[in-house]
Parts: C-alpha cells; structure tokens; sequence
C-alpha cells in the first residue's frame, strides 16, 4: 500500500489515525473497536521506538490495518479479511481488490502483520474502556444528554494521539466532560448548568491530573476546529476559555507543570506508578487554545 509521506512524527500519526477511521466507518465498526485498534498502534510505536526498530516506509499503513483487524476480534466484532483488505485498498486506490494474486499477497501480510502487531504489544490485549468510564462519570454529575454528546466526541478524538498510554480511563473521561461541557456552552450555544466547584474530584480525578491531560487533549478535539459563527479561531479560544470557567478552582491558575514536578498520571497507585516515566510536560491552557487555533486554521 502507498505510503503515506509521513512515517514518522505527529504527522504520520496523525494520517494513520484518520485512515482507520476511514477504514472502521467503511466497516461500520463501533468506536470501540476503533480506540482499541489505535490504542495497540500507538503501543506498537512506543515498542518500535524502544528497540530502535522503525517499519520501513509504507509499512505503517499495512501494520495499523493488522491493528484495527485484530481490536475487531477483541472487542468481539471480527471482521472477514477480505471485506478489511478490499474496503482499505478501495480507500487508498479508489477501487476494489481484482487481482486474486495481489489479494492473497495482501492477505498473507495482514497474517503476518497481525502476528507482528501481537508481539510488538506483548500478547497484552487490555483495551481502553474510556467511553464506558466517561458514562460512568456522566451519570455521578447528572449531566444532560447533549453534554454527553459532546464530551464522548472529544474522547473520540483522544485516540489520535498515545494519551491513553499516559493518562488512565478516569482521567480521559474527566478531561472529555470538561471540553464537552465548555463546547455545549460555546460552539453548541447550550444552556447547560454549571458544574460544582471540584467535581472531578468526585470522579476520583485529581486538578493536576486533569490540567496535564487537557492541555494535550484539547489541540485534538474536532469541535474545536468546527467552524462558529464567530470563527473557528476566536472559537477555540472560546472553548479554552469556557474549559478554565469549567475548571475554575483554580486548575489553570499560576505557572504551568514543569516536568520535574508533573505527578505520574493516572487514578491509584498502579496507574501513576506505570506513568511516572511519562510525565506531563503540561503547557498551560492558553497554549494549547493556540495549538486549537493553529490546528483549526491550517485545516482549512
């Protein structure tokens, strides 16, 4: 398959991502299997990055593919390989597999990229449950449906980037509801109640936990790149701000986390224990409301 012209760095990432999610809406597979497809890529990196063994260019492609077709089978929705195989060649070539040679040489690699991609994550297949921790935390705050919406919107975008390597389900979860909330008041023109002052508390979630994770999150989020009424620029900024007035406890207050005094992230001690080598060097929310611009402007 052609290679993507960005084999490494965010970019490439960033392009691996959207064609699973090509691939996965082809397929009309859940966002399930979608976050446990990324989620495996995103470990088999960190693993190819640790060993200093990179795929050759043009592999990652065909080794992301090995990913979703294996989360389909974790999450109990196998796919058949030739409806895989023909729906992302279609999407690369603009048409269906007709070459039986080529479908079976296709096919044998996906065999052995699926074994690869085993290995690579240490035959580990835990899968992420954000979604069902983002309900969870949904229903102790009584939030309405829109909101909810919103919030598993901005989860979904969570996967583009390794953060639920980083940051554990609670915390994802937590993260999503606040740029949820800030959205259904801004870019949705909601009338949503406010949240308590220190509800992530009551959803087992630290403030620095929750600062460290929405500056990465919400660069990502699509609904901050929608376009407004008044722009998609000044509307990230909104939404940055209306996530401080979410968050107004003084989450964002004063200096941004340096990395030798990031927690490990993560709820318990097992999560921040497993994160502590991969502490947040945590912008402050004004910088990533000027990633969210950059983002929205070059995607126009």
């Amino acid at each position: 398959m052609a290679d993507d012209g960005g084999e490494s760095g965010n970019g490439g990432v960033a392009a691996d991502a959207r064609r699973l999610r090509r691939v996965a809406l082809r397929l009309r597979l859940g966002q399930a299997v979608l976050g446990t497809a990324l989620t495996f890529f995103h470990r088999c990196r960190a693993q190819w990055w640790r060993a200093g063994e990179a795929p050759a260019p043009g592999r990652t492609r065909a080794l992301a593919l090995a990913c979703l077709f294996l989360a389909a089978k974790v999450e109990e929705n196998p796919q058949r390989m030739r409806d895989v195989l023909n729906v992302a060649f279609a999407i690369d070539h603009g048409r269906l597999l007709q070459d039986s040679h080529e479908y079976w040489q296709l096919k044998e690699q996906l065999v052995r990229d699926e074994q690869l991609v085993l290995r690579d994550i240490g035959f580990d297949l835990a899968a992420p449950r954000v979604h069902r921790a983002l309900l969870s935390c949904a229903h102790a705050l009584s939030l309405p449906p829109a909101v909810v919406q919103l919030a598993s919107d901005a989860a979904n975008d969570s996967f583009v980037e390794p953060l639920a390597l980083r940051f554990s389900d609670d915390v994802l979860a937590a993260s999503a509801i606040a740029i949820g909330h800030a959205a259904a008041r801004t870019v949705g023109g909601l009338t949503t109640a406010p949240l308590h002052a220190g509800w992530w508390e009551a959803v087992a979630v630290s403030s620095d936990e929750l600062r460290c994770c929405l500056a990465e999150l919400l660069p990502l989020c699509d609904l901050v790149d929608a376009p407004a009424r008044e722009g998609p620029g000044v509307a990230a900024d909104s939404v940055a701000r209306a996530v401080d007035v979410v968050c107004s406890a003084g989450v964002f207050a004063g200096a941004p986390l340096a990395a030798d005094e990031a927690p490990g992230v993560g709820c318990g001690a097992a999560g921040g224990a497993a994160r502590a080598q991969m502490p947040c060097v945590g912008p402050d929310l004004a910088s990533a409301a000027d990633a969210a611009r950059g983002r929205a402007a070059g995607c126009g």
